[in-house]
């Protein structure tokens, strides 16, 4: 139940599908997206049980790439670009008060 403001490291795995379609079937690729970097944060939690946490920072998204050309010549390669890290996150506590 603390209130404060802070200063962090940040890393964030993200994993989805995608599909590519060529003439004979359907292709799945499962990707993986990181992202590493420092947010700066503030944390406040109030008697009415009611919690909130903001958090920004600046971050560095990277992750496998897989392509299709157009004569359907499958490639991988990693990319990665510098990104803004915005995090908002409303929660009640559940607890007994104190």
């Amino acid at each position: 139940m603390n209130s404060l403001n802070y200063l962090s490291p940040f890393f964030e795995t993200v994993f989805f599908k995608k599909s590519t379609y060529t003439w004979e079937d359907v292709e799945t690729y499962r990707r993986t997206i990181n992202t590493i970097g420092l947010v700066w944060g503030m944390q406040r939690n109030y008697n009415s049980r009611f919690s909130l946490d903001f958090e920004s920072g600046i971050g560095y998204r990277f992750g496998k790439i897989t392509s299709q050309s157009s004569s359907g010549q499958i490639s991988t390669r990693t990319g990665g670009a510098m990104t803004l890290i915005i995090n908002i996150n409303l929660g009640i506590w559940l607890n007994k008060r104190q």
